[in-house]
């Protein structure tokens, strides 16, 4: 399965070249498309928080055809199978503050009225705290279902989520014809993924036909290509002086194998870079004896290891490592910030010199981070 998160951002366009590559690779080796409906960074207003505390994308319609929508309906054209919803607000589409996973006006409205998407519309994790917190499962899976979802992804009691759909069709707020709808679409779907012919997996052949040396190239192609430079004051990247900075990782928990991959490719392009890896379970006063003196480091590389989920809703890194941070960008030195997975981190540090994000924590983008800086 593949999963695209588009980012946009005034620096970062989506190039048709690169939608269609996608589409036609994704075709040719049999993989399902998932594409995050309006997901994008929180920066320069695009995107911000609601009242309920959802991510909001604040762009006009009209700027969402020109840059946000532009990969779906190229990739629509061209034949994608699947379409992940996001559990964020959208103004310009929907008026109500709700998930798009549960509007009608988006997931129908746009995606199969204006788009004439036909393909399956799988929801984003439904135990997810954007929609769990406003819905329980039931309702959730209900309200996804009536807006034109096909597929509940990971709601958090399935068996509830079961009865909530099929009380909701015994009452008639959900009719038959709309699950037959989807039913069709699920059916369709196994067909052209030859599940009706193959249903069992070899066991044994599976370490043949993954993680091949194919397979990492392009991983690692895709990593480099998704690095994407948000904020650049003074040029800072490329770093002028590497040999001379300084590294800090920053994890959530002491055992933890992030980073790891990082400061090796990092000691190897910089070898007498200074490096050190610190987590969220430090205090303050610990932090700041860990990092040391840090007036002679030529600029100060931030690595922040924080996938999606770990801030649940927010840029928060854990403990102390926010104050830590930002009494980094209050020193002479600039800092350069990475994040590697939640690219809402610039958020909380506003001072930093430059920002850059993978969009992952996966050892690709470990060393994808790394090329980036040089």
């Amino acid at each position: 399965v593949g999963l695209v998160r588009v980012a946009a951002l005034p620096e970062y366009q989506v190039s048709r070249e690169d939608s269609l590559a996608l589409v036609k690779w994704t075709q040719a080796n049999r993989v399902t498309i998932f594409e995050a409906l309006t997901r994008v960074t929180e920066v320069d207003g695009l995107s911000e928080k609601g009242r309920n505390g959802l991510a909001k994308l604040g762009a006009s319609r009209e700027r969402m055809d020109q840059v946000e929508l532009k990969p779906f309906q190229l990739a629509i054209a061209h034949g994608a199978d699947a379409i992940m919803t996001a559990h964020m607000t959208v103004p310009a589409l929907e008026p109500e503050e709700i998930p798009a996973t549960v509007s009608p006006k988006v997931l129908t409205g746009l995606l199969r009225n204006e788009l004439k998407f036909k393909g399956l519309i799988v929801t984003d994790a439904m135990d997810m705290q954007g929609l769990s917190k406003l819905f329980d499962g039931g309702e959730a899976g209900v309200r996804a279902l009536l807006a034109g979802a096909d597929v509940l992804l990971m709601p958090p009691d399935p068996g509830k989520t079961i009865d909530a759909v099929e009380s909701a069709v015994k009452s008639g707020r959900l009719t038959t014809k709309r699950i037959d709808e989807s039913l069709l679409r699920v059916l369709n779907a196994k067909a052209r993924a030859g599940l009706f012919r193959s249903k069992l997996v070899d066991l044994n052949a599976v370490s043949d036909a993954i993680n091949t040396p194919d397979d990492e190239k392009r991983a690692q192609d895709i990593a480099d290509r998704a690095v994407t430079l948000v904020k650049n004051d003074a040029g800072v990247v490329p770093l002028a002086n590497g040999r001379q900075s300084c590294l800090v990782n920053l994890v959530s928990s002491r055992i933890t194998r992030l980073s790891l991959t990082f400061t090796r490719e990092y000691s190897r392009r910089y070898p007498s870079a200074r490096s050190v890896t610190v987590d969220a379970t430090m205090p303050l006063a610990e932090l700041d004896a860990a990092v040391g003196d840090t007036s002679r480091c030529s600029s100060i590389v931030v690595a922040g290891f924080a996938p999606v989920s770990t801030g649940r809703g927010t840029a928060a890194l854990g403990g102390d490592l926010n104050s830590f941070v930002e009494k980094l960008t209050a020193g002479r030195v600039p800092v350069v910030m990475i994040a590697l997975g939640n690219p809402y981190l610039l958020t909380a540090f506003p001072k930093v010199a430059a920002y850059l994000a993978t969009f992952s924590t996966s050892t690709p983008s470990e060393i994808a981070a790394v090329k980036a800086l040089s």
